[in-house]
């Protein structure tokens, strides 16, 4: 899991927290790098 992602640092909203769609990326990416999911697919 990403810790520590930023929503909105010009109003200060969420600057310290896990942001979901960081770790999702994440784990899209290592996916497709492993070859269990084909990029053409996303």
């Amino acid at each position: 899991m990403l810790i520590e992602g930023c929503y909105n640092p010009h109003v200060g909203r969420a600057t310290r927290h896990e942001l979901i769609w960081g770790s999702y990326y994440l784990y899209e990416a290592v996916n497709v790098l492993t070859g269990r999911l084909a990029a053409d697919r996303l």
